[in-house]
């Protein structure tokens, strides 16, 4: 713990262990204090727990919030956490432990939000993909549920995407 005084990770020293990051936090809600593995859970175990028994060891903690920001503004003595959080994440990528399909899909991302002819076909291919998991929704409800989706989907229906993207409407004078 005195190895963190001094660096961009001290502000967690100040819990007072009062809870409030628990209390409102809605993975923990979800996961229990047991999830966290170590007499840290919650918010500021996923903060602190990794900086204790390094970031390789509990290298999912940091990922283990939503980063609604609940928890900070619980916390009674102003720690960051989501912030906190933040900074791991970023931590783990500039060690190189993020999974490389993780790093695919953000770069992947990343090119098709800096490309407006990228953008455009991603927009008119995830409309059209959204109509077939539609489709299939509607199916898998009659038969049960499978696949990769099967928890989240028995809880959720799809909703349909626009007709047009937002681009095209106002190409056509709509808006």
């Amino acid at each position: 713990r005195s190895e963190l005084l001094g660096t961009e990770f001290e502000e967690a020293l100040f819990c007072i262990r009062c809870g409030a990051c628990l209390n409102v936090c809605p993975v923990y809600r979800q996961t229990g204090g047991h999830a966290y593995g170590s007499t840290y859970s919650g918010p500021i175990g996923a903060v602190i727990t990794p900086l204790l028994k390094g970031l390789k060891e509990a290298k999912d903690l940091p990922h283990a919030s939503s980063l609604c920001a609940a928890c900070t503004e619980a916390c009674p003595v102003g720690i960051p956490l989501h912030e906190l959080l933040l900074k791991l994440r970023a931590a783990q990528v500039e060690e190189g432990l993020a999974p490389k399909a993780q790093k695919l899909l953000f770069g992947g991302f990343e090119k098709t939000m800096r490309s407006p002819t990228l953008y455009g076909l991603s927009s008119r291919a995830a409309r059209a993909g959204s109509r077939a998991l539609i489709e299939q929704d509607a199916r898998r409800k009659k038969l049960g549920a499978a696949g990769p989706l099967k928890g989240w989907m028995e809880h959720r229906e799809l909703p349909p995407l626009a007709r047009k993207s937002f681009r095209q409407m106002w190409r056509d004078g709509e808006v």
